[in-house]
């Protein structure tokens, strides 16, 4: 069950939900507990696109 606790935590992070909604989900009282639930891979998070590169893309 703890698996799958941290499963649901990384892909839903990579589906788009956020720490704050992901923290509520698992029932953590702070975000620090959530963060240790995600597993980032590296080459996921170098395609992760900030915001501020559509400010940029704008001004072009």
């Amino acid at each position: 069950m703890h698996c799958l606790r941290h499963t649901f935590a990384t892909h839903s992070l990579y589906q788009g939900t956020d720490l704050y909604t992901l923290k509520r989900f698992l029932g953590h009282s702070s975000l620090k507990s959530t963060i240790i639930y995600l597993h980032l891979i590296p080459e996921r998070l170098q395609q992760c696109k900030s915001p501020l590169d559509t400010l940029y893309e704008d001004d072009e």
